[in-house]
């Protein structure tokens, strides 16, 4: 029926689609075919970049159409919508990609009443358990800042993570649909969550546009929406009305986290956004790279909690990486994470770094534990949280809650590598070598220049006696500028393969390594029981534990040292990393 029919207004105008009658001021407009078909189109997928390809495909379905066409029948539009030259109030180019209409619409009745689209009721509403932000398509912006769309929906995705009433997934998990078409229901149901939050967030001059709607995944109904406009100096006050919008719509009990979480500078907040695009693709060069960003995000504004709770998990990172002197890595993570919560106390992120200090630093093994269960009855939801947990229960030798917890942190959040690391590294622990290959193997199908995942699978399959694969690992490895501990892995491998020469020059070369740069005892200590030189590992290992270098914190139950287990003198280390507990043997 014709009361029925809903109408799209925007600005002086009034489209109806379905008659393809466009109204000015009341009155009807004189427009071709071509030009109404592309407003119709625009319009459909406001707030979203039409790349000139898609266009050309959706309006001239029926003929051959050409970006010289297209051009002609753009410039045709504007002039019917009265655009001047750079006043893009409509549509917005972005050079060499294509357009966007950004004027805000609404669903009007065929008499131009408003009637915007009712969002379902309050207890019509399914019971969101689980959210994931995708990266924000972000068009128009200035050359090198792909940063700002996954980085907006890293920093969305962490204020919502401080509700409790529900779990959210965090920008590492859903980075990927950055550069893929799958979005709104169809990314939700393979990321296996109940809704999905995507948006747009389009640049015209000084002017962000911006489009944000929430789905629920199980029938695809938009739960919230919301557009609008900002100056681009406002990119904060993005990610704060989204976010309110969000936990309005859910009803969530808790209001957003801490003020000092966020930056009212521009430039700290754009700083802090490149460093989590950074952040995120979990390499050694990337780290170096966040650190600098977040800084500089300090720098500018010294009160940016979240700021300082990033910057202390990069030097996590990158301390058990080994690529800062043990107590200098552990003294710049405390730093880092104790400054953040005193500006915003119950920062998670914060208290689990904490934690890692604790256990894998000052092997404070319970001041450790009440970190990361503080950190869970914050954050029960949190997968960092369950995380720390579940590498202070390997550190314990609680291998079967370990264990569990890595699957609970599975079940947040399958698709983390950090969480599917640790859950491989847990089998490795469990001395379930095959599947640990298995499990290694799915995660570099997956992400192939995660060299980190590719390392365990190679050290999986020397622990299960697949000695052939773990040396071409290591190999291919080798071939590109990799840590100097692949140097280690092959020495050894290559000793327990009685092929003295390879193992040779891996030794020099490893040996080079550790005379130009400072290396960690713990590799030090690896290659000396390859090379039958107990009493050396054993110096190696002790040194180690006085310097407080992290993995120290696992040789209890870590199988490359199963050769000393019965030397009284490892015992007697393992009781002094453990502090003394000899029930934890």
């Amino acid at each position: 029926m014709e009361s029925e029919r809903l109408h799209y207004a925007f600005g002086r105008f009034r489209l109806d689609p379905d008659r393809r009658i466009l109204w000015r001021d009341g009155q009807p407009v004189a427009i071709p075919p071509k030009p109404l078909r592309l407003l119709i189109v625009l319009i459909e997928h406001r707030g979203k970049l039409l790349t000139k390809d898609q266009l050309i495909e959706m309006v001239w379905s029926d003929t051959i159409g050409t970006a010289a066409n297209l051009s002609v029948n753009i410039a045709s539009l504007r002039r019917i919508l009265g655009e001047k030259p750079r006043d893009h109030r409509y549509i917005v180019t972005v050079p060499q990609r294509g357009y966007s209409f950004v004027a805000d619409v609404r669903l009007t009745d065929h008499d131009g009443g408003i009637s915007p689209p009712k969002p379902p009721a309050p207890e019509t509403i399914p019971r969101i358990r689980q959210v994931a932000v995708l990266p924000f398509r972000a068009a128009g912006l200035p050359s090198g800042s792909e940063y700002v769309g996954l980085g907006l929906s890293e920093i969305i995705s962490t204020e919502l993570a401080q509700l409790r009433e529900f779990s959210v997934r965090p920008a590492s998990s859903t980075r990927s649909y950055a550069n893929t078409t799958l979005a709104g229901a169809a990314a939700g149901r393979a990321l296996g969550v109940d809704a999905v939050l995507e948006g747009t967030l389009l640049q015209s001059g000084q002017t962000f546009a911006v489009t944000a709607q929430l789905i629920c995944v199980e029938d695809e109904v938009v739960l919230w929406a919301d557009s609008f406009s900002l100056p681009v100096s406002e990119l904060t006050e993005v990610a704060a009305r989204i976010t309110r919008g969000v936990i309005k719509r859910l009803e969530a009990a808790t209001a957003l986290a801490e003020p000092g979480n966020l930056t009212e500078n521009p430039a700290a907040f754009r700083a802090y956004l490149h460093g989590r695009y950074c952040q995120l693709a979990l390499e050694r060069d990337s780290f170096e790279k966040s650190v600098a960003f977040f800084e500089e995000a300090i720098a500018l504004d010294p009160s940016f909690a979240l700021a300082h709770a990033a910057l202390a998990r990069a030097y996590y990172h990158m301390w058990w990486l080994g690529m800062y002197p043990s107590r200098q890595g552990a003294e710049r993570v405390e730093a880092a994470a104790s400054r953040a919560l005193e500006l915003a106390p119950s920062l998670t992120d914060a208290i689990v770094c904490l934690g890692f200090v604790d256990l894998g630093g000052r092997y404070r093994f319970e001041d450790a534990r009440s970190r990361f269960e503080q950190a869970l009855a914050m954050s029960p939801l949190s997968t960092i949280a369950h995380r720390g947990y579940a590498q202070y229960m390997i550190a314990t030798g609680q291998l079967d809650e370990a264990l569990r917890r890595t699957r609970l942190a599975l079940s947040l959040d399958p698709t983390s590598l950090e969480n599917n690391v640790l859950f491989g590294f847990t089998l490795m622990m469990r001395r379930e070598y095959r599947k640990a290959v298995e499990h290694f193997q799915a995660i570099s199908a997956l992400e192939p220049r995660f060299t980190w995942a590719t390392f365990l699978l190679g050290w999986s399959h020397a622990l299960d006696g697949d000695l052939a694969s773990a040396r071409d690992i290591f190999q291919r490895m080798n071939a590109k500028a990799t840590p100097p501990w692949v140097h280690a892995m092959l020495a050894c491998i290559h000793l327990r393969m009685d092929d003295k020469e390879a193992a040779k020059a891996h030794l020099a070369d490893f040996s080079t390594a550790a005379s130009r740069q400072r290396l960690s005892l713990f590799w030090c200590a690896v290659v000396n029981i390859a090379r039958d030189r107990i009493d050396a590992a054993m110096d190696c290992l002790e040194k180690a534990r006085d310097q407080g270098e992290p993995f120290i914190a696992l040789i209890g139950v870590d199988p490359r040292w199963d050769a000393l287990r019965h030397l009284p003198r490892f015992q007697e280390l393992v009781l002094q990393v453990r502090g003394g507990h000899a029930d934890l043997l």
